[in-house]
């Protein structure tokens, strides 16, 4: 009889954790970058995680893929329309990747390494930056259309350049 009780006091408090804790790996779609630029509209909305080459254009993020055109910009700002749904996980992997993006060649605006890792979030397609719709990447423009709301960075790997 007192564990009925208790179980039935308890059941509340479950239930309500159990709908704050982060998405389970089930809920996430582990795709590549590729993919999301083929098929974006099946992945809009989703928590997808994706293993992508970053670069700096002035003060945006971008993820790239070698192998396939377009960029998504990288979201990391805490307020964003529509909102997160779960914070940005600052641990170690984040500290490595923030440092990596802030080491510049000297007298420029160029990363000095190679920035590759695992990225987990919302990808949000159709994503408008205002008036500067394109990025020049050298050789040719890449549109951004898309963004990842970023919830998680891991396997951050820095190669020098």
């Amino acid at each position: 009889m007192f564990l009925m009780g208790y179980l039935r006091m308890v059941r509340p408090l479950f239930l309500f954790f159990a709908f704050l804790l982060p998405a389970r790996s089930a809920d996430v779609n582990t795709v590549t970058l590729c993919e999301l630029m083929k098929t974006p509209e099946k992945f809009a909305g989703q928590i997808v995680s994706v293993r992508a080459n970053v670069d700096k254009y002035y003060h945006r993020i971008v993820l790239f893929g070698e192998d396939c055109d377009g960029l998504v910009l990288l979201e990391l700002r805490p307020m964003v329309e529509p909102q997160r749904e779960f914070p940005l996980e600052r641990d170690t992997q984040f500290e490595k990747f923030s440092e990596a993006l802030f080491d510049f060649k000297p007298g420029t605006v160029e990363l000095r390494n190679q920035i590759k890792a695992d990225f987990r979030g919302r990808f949000d397609w159709v994503f408008v930056m205002g008036r500067n719709r394109m990025i020049d990447k050298g050789y040719r423009y890449r549109p951004i259309t898309s963004r990842l709301v970023l919830y998680k960075v891991s396997n951050v790997s820095v190669i020098p350049k």
